[in-house]
């Protein structure tokens, strides 16, 4: 059997390399988002006054209605937070196998093929369900941490004075 000479392997294996990949390249533009915003910011005067203003407003908010955790509290719960990550991306690849497994097994001659059909396509969708299930719950864990850590209210602090020292004209520039 000559692979890829069809559209519906195509879409199949693209479609798995996009489950694959959707959850590293979230991580990585939920990284990179702030520097970007920062640079384009820079880029003008008036966009890096109203980048430091949208700062300083979020730093403000923060500050004003969230109590700040210790740094103990915060590193507990990222490991809650890291370990319901794993979990999910580990119910997504087993629903990805038991789907592949599903898809490609056929043993049309077992009596036994009526019976497992039925379970493992509410099995898959058990496991779809649960991985968005878990996903959103720490999801929202992530974001009660966020607001309270005190590593991002210092992330905050140095992007604002960053941004600030980058917009203020040096002597040369005057």
């Amino acid at each position: 059997m000559w692979l890829g000479r069809d559209f519906g392997w195509w879409g199949f294996v693209f479609g798995a390399t996009a489950l694959v990949l959707a959850v590293p390249l979230t991580i990585i533009g939920n990284v990179l988002t702030p520097k970007l915003l920062n640079w384009w910011a820079s880029r003008s005067i008036i966009s890096t006054q109203k980048r430091i203003t949208s700062l300083e407003r979020q730093l403000s908010k923060y500050e004003i209605f969230y109590k700040e955790l210790s740094d103990t509290e915060d590193w507990i719960l990222k490991g809650i937070e890291a370990l319901g990550m794993l979990g999910s991306l580990i119910l997504m690849f087993t629903s990805l196998g038991i789907l592949a497994l599903g898809t490609v097994y056929k043993p049309s001659q077992s009596w036994l093929w009526r019976f497992s059909v039925p379970f493992e396509y509410m099995s898959l969708l058990g496991m779809i369900f649960t991985t968005f299930f878990v996903y959103g719950i720490f999801l929202k864990l992530s974001k009660y941490r966020k607001r309270r850590s005190p590593e991002v209210r210092r992330i905050l602090k140095l992007s604002i004075e960053k941004l600030k020292s980058n917009s203020t004209p040096s002597a040369e520039e005057k």
